[in-house]
């Protein structure tokens, strides 16, 4: 439709140059203008079908942006060194692909296949189980591929899996059968085309860029299927360790992190300092040893079929580096987990498991993010935590999984009024020297930047850059921002920013919420008409609540996972002191609060949450999934005063206000559905 319209555009305006005709000319101008209306038109539903598919598959929307950029980003020129000593720039796409190849082959781990070290013997109740694939399980996993991602190196895009599930589940059931029995994996799964993906620091040095591995889907499928056997596995005979939060089920980086910041902030408010190192790994999925992590699985009780089928899937495979159409030459993976594979990150997992048992301090982890810390007081604690620091060289040296000394950081956390200790700790070099440790004032962990008072307001900071970036990309991409399309992007790419694990470092401080607030209020106003209203009457144009009142609503979520058990009961035990006295009133997952002394310990999430967790009703709390929570939570509070007015005083809010039947203190009705009435419309 819009080309003929061009079309018809262009004859006008031929007719209009060869006779100069007034009528012609007014025939053009009518053709030119219902051509504009249709781009416009079909500009805008291409927005809008962009900013709605944003938060499912973000691929879209980064193509149009980088459509709209006049700069082009990639991997710039890479510096590196020649045999002869010379430093070169690689500066064509094919050389940048060699160049990252010959680096990441580089950091390979060489190991005896004959001598390994000693490992004690996990103690199994349930043994491991061989069982065959089912026809069923292949199918369901087949109809939950995400048609979103980039094909292996077999080409095989996995739309064609999705749609030919019905018709291929059998055949590759077998496939995946005679795989396991035989131990012998398909040469196709064991390529990688690697893209390079650049982390931090300088973009020219190789070192600074992660390799991430395409492989085939149809091997990703059977990863699959040997994951979920293990994980099983290891959570049936609970061999996981109590200290590794990343890739199991049941936790997160923002539980870990509420974890150790409770510990953190109770030690302060006994005027105690955390001294804590945080201890970087050299290229720790690149560098774990194939031979030492079979001989750790087999002492999880895994079974000897599994494990030959794991050593097969690890042992002779090859990659290669691809840049927009260029690729490096094929070269040999000695040791490593792929990156970007499924099975992976829980190999990963098993063989660091042990890590912790070798200190005596706290030691917790994220995959391979370690940090070691422990309250100290006097020299002998300082003296502890030094001998479990070179505990964990020695386990690093052991299992050939070496540390970066250079790159680890001390970041001592005391109260304000009591200044941190000048005790440096050190470190062994696998050279065999001894270097000091860096203290630093602030460090990242896992995503959140913790500081040496934990007032987070560097993370704040960085947060609202990031989310501010966010919406400047927005407004200059999107000609056709309206209020639809706005809420869309804003919640599924700006918010996020500001909302990450934002229980552990949530402000209580007036001039950090107005921080983080003026990020949505100054968002709303680039929106037609919306200039003149007020913030609270912008939002409830919009529908959109405050980001304070998000931070409320998550506090509550965050409580529910950990009470109800949707989290690792295992790992969640000691944030909440449940109250036992069959004398009080309310729900039966009431939590005590513990007396405290600084703002630091009072305002923290797990005495933070106590009084609003304990004033909800019972029906809200006795919800049987989290869905069902956020859902009942939304109609109790739907006229909660903090909902369009982040100014709104916190403890003058009184949530009796807001029961049935009752006027919130802005004078709306609220819900008047009583509990059951709910529950029934929940159902329906």
């Amino acid at each position: 439709m819009l080309r003929s319209s061009q079309s018809c555009c262009e004859c006008a305006w031929t007719r209009y140059y060869e006779s100069r005709d007034a009528t012609h000319y007014r025939e053009f101008c009518k053709a030119r203008n219902k051509v504009k209306s249709m781009i416009k038109k079909d500009r805008k539903v291409r927005e809008r079908r962009i900013a709605e598919t944003s938060k499912s598959n973000s691929k879209n929307f980064w193509s149009y942006v980088n459509s709209k950029r006049k700069t082009k980003s990639g991997i710039g020129e890479l510096q590196h060194t020649q045999k002869d000593g010379k430093t070169c720039i690689a500066s064509t796409d094919l050389d940048k692909a060699e160049v990252l190849g010959e680096f990441f082959t580089s950091v390979f781990t060489t190991e005896d296949n004959h001598d390994y070290p000693p490992v004690e013997e996990c103690e199994v109740n349930k043994p491991f189980s061989d069982t065959h694939f089912s026809v069923e399980d292949v199918n369901k996993l087949l109809k939950n591929l995400n048609i979103t991602k980039s094909p292996g190196s077999d080409l095989v895009h996995p739309k064609i899996l999705y749609e030919l599930a019905d018709v291929i589940d059998t055949p590759l059931c077998m496939i995946y059968n005679e795989s396991y029995e035989t131990g012998l994996v398909p040469e196709n799964w064991r390529i990688g085309q690697i893209s390079a993906l650049f982390k931090k620091g300088d973009r020219k040095l190789a070192s600074n860029y992660r390799p991430v591995s395409l492989t085939s889907i149809i091997g990703k499928t059977m990863e699959k299927l040997i994951r979920n056997k293990i994980t099983e596995h290891m959570n049936t005979n609970n061999l996981f360790s109590d200290r590794q939060y990343g890739f199991i089920g049941g936790r997160s980086t923002a539980l870990q992190l509420l974890t150790v910041l409770d510990i953190w902030t109770d030690a302060l408010d006994h005027q105690e300092q955390i001294d804590a190192i945080y201890m970087d790994f050299m290229k720790a999925f690149d560098k774990v040893p194939h031979g030492r992590l079979v001989h750790k699985l087999k002492s999880y009780g895994i079974s000897d079929r599994m494990c030959i089928w794991i050593k097969s899937f690890l042992t002779n495979r090859k990659q290669r580096v691809h840049i927009n159409g260029n690729y490096s030459k094929w070269h040999n993976v000695a040791s490593g987990i792929p990156q970007g594979s499924v099975l992976g990150p829980l190999l990963f997992v098993c063989f660091i498991n042990d890590l912790p048992d070798s200190v005596l301090s706290s030691v917790y982890l994220f995959a391979d993010d370690t940090k070691l810390f422990r309250a100290v007081s006097n020299k002998n604690d300082q003296d502890t935590l030094q001998n479990d620091v070179d505990n964990l060289f020695d386990w690093s040296t052991t299992w050939l999984l070496k540390f970066h000394p250079d790159k680890c950081k001390v970041l001592k956390v005391a109260n304000k009024r009591s200044r941190p200790s000048s005790t440096s700790y050190q470190m062994n070099t696998y050279d065999g020297g001894r270097i000091t440790l860096e203290s630093v004032d602030c460090e990242k962990d896992v995503g959140v930047s913790i500081d040496s008072n934990l007032s987070f307001m560097k993370h704040i900071s960085t947060q609202v850059n990031k989310a501010n970036q966010m919406v400047g990309i927005i407004r200059r991409s999107f000609t056709h921002l309206d209020y639809r399309t706005f809420c869309i992007l804003f919640k599924s790419l700006v918010r996020p920013h500001l909302e990450y694990a934002n229980c552990t470092w949530s402000p209580y401080k007036k001039k950090d919420i107005d921080t983080i607030e003026n990020v949505q209020r100054r968002a709303t106003k680039m929106l037609p008409n919306m200039q003149d209203l007020s913030y609270p009457e912008r939002l409830k144009k919009l529908k959109m609540p405050t980001l304070r009142y998000r931070r409320m609503r998550g506090d509550m979520i965050e409580t529910f996972k950990i009470l109800a058990g949707i989290y690792d009961s295992r790992v969640t035990s000691g944030l909440f002191e449940r109250v036992t006295s069959s004398y009080t009133r309310g729900h039966n997952l009431k939590i005590a609060k513990k007396r405290s002394n600084l703002d630091v310990r009072k305002n923290f999430f797990t005495n933070r949450v106590v009084d609003l967790w304990n004033s909800l009703p019972n029906y809200i709390i006795s919800a049987k999934n989290v869905k069902t929570f956020e859902n009942r939570l939304d109609r109790y509070w739907e006229h909660h005063p903090m909902y369009f007015d982040h100014e709104a005083d916190y403890c003058a809010i009184n949530i009796k206000a807001h029961q049935p039947g009752q006027k919130s203190t802005a004078e709306v009705e609220p819900n008047t559905e009583e509990p059951a009435m709910l529950l029934l419309s929940e159902q329906t």
